[in-house]
């Protein structure tokens, strides 16, 4: 397997040590790798999240076009309500 030097500040350090001398891993190596493991997967969730909220809003906003819950308004209407938040 390749290998790589990072560099990375002592908490953290001290940090990966703890973990491989509790026994919780083998080496340094195996908990970076599955640090970076964890942080992918995390990311993918964090997606993942944002995108049902996206399509629930989405449906929502179906729904109240088919309920004739609507309003009509132009991009000048638009303009103004965001000026008059600011």
């Amino acid at each position: 397997m390749p290998s790589m030097n990072v560099s990375m500040p002592p908490e953290l350090i001290k940090m990966v040590e703890g973990k491989v001398a509790a026994g919780f891993y083998n080496d340094v190596s195996d908990v970076v790798c599955d640090a970076l493991r964890q942080a992918d997967l995390h990311a993918q969730l964090i997606y993942q999240m944002k995108l049902d909220r996206l399509k629930a809003a989405l449906a929502e906003g179906i729904e109240q076009v088919k309920n004739g819950d609507v309003v009509e308004f132009t991009m000048r209407d638009i303009i103004d309500e965001l000026d008059a938040k600011q």
